[in-house]
């Protein structure tokens, strides 16, 4: 068997098996660029996204920005939530150079408008991280944030809220 091949058998249910794979293919030299590679597609967009969270999660990794705009310039096709919550989940590890914080905007405000609760909740992680990565747009996040505030009831995602506000604020 393959990356790929073991993506596509996977029942999109079981945290072992998909754990087990990410565990097979760790040690990869090229890992991450296979995985942001198979994200593409359709059919592997939810194992590889969530293999490629695992992977910057444990090994303590940054994905490099070139592997990071790829990601971020399609994440905006992603058809499954899941998916993009993942996205949104790593956007902490994420190099978003310039170049891509456009297409990270527009995902994350797309994502905002979600109808699934944890992809908005994650979705004002993403704000926070890019106001992090890129300092002259804290002020306007933390604005972004505020409204969203005000107008947000899903429990999960006021608590996102309130932590990204709260260490963007200064004070």
């Amino acid at each position: 068997m393959n990356l790929e091949n073991d993506i596509l058998a996977w029942d999109r249910k079981s945290a072992s098996v998909i754990g087990a794979i990410y565990d097979r293919y760790a040690g990869q030299k090229f890992l991450a660029a296979d995985l942001v590679a198979l994200a593409q597609k359709p059919e592997l967009e939810v194992g590889a996204t969530w293999l490629l969270k695992r992977y910057l999660e444990l090994e303590k990794h940054r994905l490099d920005p070139a592997l990071s705009t790829q990601l971020i310039s399609f994440g905006g096709g992603f058809k499954s939530p899941d998916s993009r919550l993942h996205l949104l989940q790593m956007s902490g590890n994420l190099e978003i150079e310039a170049s891509a914080v456009e297409a990270f905007v527009r995902f994350i405000d797309h994502s905002m408008e979600d109808r699934n609760t944890f992809v908005r909740a994650w979705s004002y992680f993403g704000l926070e991280q890019l106001a992090l990565a890129h300092p002259a747009r804290k002020e306007d996040t933390i604005a972004r944030l505020e409204i969203a505030a005000a107008l947000e009831h899903a429990a999960s995602a006021k608590v996102r809220l309130c932590k990204a506000l709260a260490r963007l604020s200064p004070g």
